[in-house]
């Protein structure tokens, strides 16, 4: 099953990287935080992080999220406005929500499967200035300026497998489209050298 899911993952990737397959331009910038495996990486500390940093340079945040564990996937939900938080944790899911509370209700956050089609309704509505994808970096439908990935040094590679046997999304080369690689949890482990190398050679 886990050979079958990594050709899957590399054909959908390979008709993206031959634009066979269509890549949705926001409008506005766009950054993507994300990992090649399941599980808590640190992620969510790092958009938030990525998200304060561009609102104090004045501009207008805009995080779009799928949402996961919500009561109604289906449903698009504005979990912040950029002023206050107007969803709770079971309808915005537990991420979205605690993005809320850690940005203070302070960038507009939208929940939604089809984060093309939320982009362009926040532009719309909000005058969005930068997008950030959370948890976007097998997200290939929506053109992003920067590829951030997340590696956590407690377990870097997932097992070495690809999901069903392991935890990885993809394969470590995917690594080769990152633009940048955050290393968490770093000081949880006696050194990362070894997964440095292994990042830099993907």
């Amino acid at each position: 099953l886990s050979w079958i899911y990594s050709k899957i993952t590399g054909l959908r990737n390979g008709l993206y990287e031959r634009k066979w397959l269509a890549i949705v331009d926001l409008g506005a910038k766009t950054i993507s935080v994300g990992n090649i495996t399941t599980g808590g990486t640190g992620k969510t500390p790092l958009v938030a992080h990525v998200a304060r940093t561009l609102l104090a340079r004045g501009e207008k945040v805009c995080i779009l999220t799928r949402g996961y564990k919500r009561a109604d996937p289906g449903k698009r939900v504005l979990v912040s406005d950029g002023e206050q938080i107007l969803a709770d944790a079971l309808s915005a899911g537990d991420e979205p929500f605690e993005l809320a509370q850690k940005l203070a209700g302070r960038a507009v956050i939208v929940a939604d499967a089809d984060r093309s089609e939320a982009g362009k309704w926040a532009i719309r509505r909000f005058g969005t200035t930068v997008f950030i994808l959370d948890d976007g970096f097998q997200h290939r439908q929506v053109r992003r300026d920067i590829d951030i990935v997340c590696i956590d040094a407690t377990d870097p590679w997932g097992g070495g497998k690809t999901l069903p046997a392991g935890r990885l999304r993809e394969s470590p080369r995917a690594l080769e489209r990152a633009d940048i690689v955050v290393i968490t949890r770093a000081d949880l482990v006696e050194g990362i050298e070894d997964i440095k190398s292994e990042a830099s050679r993907s």
